[in-house]
């Protein structure tokens, strides 16, 4: 069943907070006491959001931490991979159960509830925006009718801008998203290295979450919505104003 007690707008929360801190933390200088803390919040973090075991959350990390890697091999043109192999090892050892169970989860994806709530509202969503191309049906106006029961979203991010908005909104809401791409290309031909530091900053946490919302009711919540829109503004002005380097220091 989809729940409806914030779950996995809890998981998203905490492996937004784990993954953020986390590139903060290996891309600024900080002192070490402040690098300490940063990283037992992370893990703390990382760890109860795997307790909840939200798929999405777990998809949204996988996103993040692969973006992660990307951005290290491009910035260093090399990564050492045997942190990355303990790192995985302990994770599996001490996460096993619940790897288990999201395997589980996966592999019963055809026959799980919440997979089919989410198909039928994806199926309305997009038969609305067919509909409604310009003006959409209002804030909070569209109710979803699946197995008799009712749901005010359809767990995806951009259907729903474009059920209520319409669909050029849906489609201004990718332009919006897809932005910084363009900037970040713009800055990798000014200053590379500025360009690769930031996108290890802010891109993890924020692809992660993106890729989450497109299968959970999350960034469009009133409780982590903000969060993530001022994150994102940070990683605008980073890009737009470089050259202030308060963010972070370039002579590291």
């Amino acid at each position: 069943m989809i729940p409806d007690n914030g779950s996995n707008r809890l998981a998203a929360l905490l492996v937004f907070i784990s993954v953020f801190n986390y590139t903060k933390n290996v891309t600024c200088r900080r002192e070490m006491a402040s690098e300490t803390r940063t990283v037992i919040v992370s893990l703390v973090a990382l760890g109860l959001s795997l307790l909840i075991m939200s798929r999405g959350a777990i998809v949204g990390l996988g996103v993040a931490i692969a973006a992660f890697v990307l951005g290290k091999i491009i910035k260093d043109r090399r990564i050492s991979v045997v942190p990355i192999i303990v790192m995985m090892l302990v994770l599996f050892v001490v996460a096993k159960p619940f790897i288990d169970e999201v395997i589980f989860r996966m592999q019963n994806v055809r026959f799980d509830m919440s997979t089919l709530y989410r198909l039928g509202m994806w199926q309305q969503s997009i038969l609305s925006i067919g509909r409604n191309l310009v003006i959409g049906s209002g804030p909070g106006q569209r109710s979803y009718d699946i197995m008799n029961e009712q749901h005010e979203d359809p767990h995806n991010m951009v259907l729903r801008y474009g059920v209520e908005y319409g669909g050029i909104a849906a489609l201004l809401i990718v332009v919006i998203l897809l932005y910084p791409v363009i900037l970040y290309i713009r800055l990798f031909r000014r200053d590379p290295s500025y360009a690769k530091k930031l996108f290890l900053v802010f891109s993890p946490a924020l692809l992660g979450v993106t890729v989450h919302a497109q299968m959970d009711f999350v960034i469009t919540s009133k409780s982590f919505g903000p969060l993530y829109w001022l994150v994102w503004s940070m990683q605008l002005r980073a890009l737009r104003d470089h050259d202030d380097g308060r963010l972070i220091n370039t002579s590291s």
